[in-house]
């Protein structure tokens, strides 16, 4: 079986800046009648529809490293190179607070949670060695993924103009929360 992943990851890193000139010239000419984020769907949908196409009916693996060299560095440079550099720096404390702090206590709380419906559901097969459940490790793998929040949302609604401390609070803690979260990330999967 052939992975195509590679010519996968060069369309998709081609998506990214596609959409990254689109929501520059939208924001440029003032384009009332569509937003950012329909660019960006209409683009990943072309392009799915294109991998489909050409790959039709072969597997496309994820590459764990691929996606740690290739697609997050963008995404975290965009983040960084976009950052209010006097409002980051005069809110640092809330930031480094709600980034890190917040981002352990939720990985606490979602890994415990995790954890205890795990052994709740299947205790009994666990114990037998029978069927198939989740691994203690794998559970704090996955509260390592989900507690990375996504601040998306809130930034298209808290606009840098009106709220200028509250948006560079929550893009900060963003930031930050998603750099905590990989950390932890690969400091599990290395200790697995």
């Amino acid at each position: 079986m052939e992975n195509h992943f590679e010519s996968t990851l060069i369309l998709t890193v081609s998506m990214v800046l596609f959409y990254q000139m689109a929501g520059k010239l939208i924001e440029t000419h003032n384009c009332s009648f569509l937003h950012e984020s329909t660019v960006g769907i209409l683009a990943g949908l072309l392009i799915a529809f294109f991998v489909n196409k050409v790959h039709a009916g072969a597997v496309i693996q994820f590459s764990e490293q691929g996606f740690f060299l290739f697609i997050l560095p963008p995404i975290n440079f965009a983040a960084g190179y976009t950052l209010k550099k006097k409002n980051f720096i005069r809110n640092i404390s809330y930031i480094f607070a709600l980034g890190i702090f917040g981002t352990l206590i939720a990985m606490v709380t979602i890994s415990t949670i995790l954890t205890f419906c795990n052994n709740y559901s299947f205790g009994e097969q666990l114990n037998s060695g029978e069927g198939n459940w989740i691994l203690p490790n794998e559970c704090l793998l996955l509260a390592a993924v989900l507690c990375s929040t996504d601040t998306v949302a809130v930034l298209t609604l808290v606009t840098a103009d009106k709220y200028s401390i509250l948006n560079s609070v929550l893009f900060g803690e963003g930031v930050i929360n998603d750099a905590v979260a990989i950390l932890l990330f690969k400091a599990i999967e290395n200790v697995m």
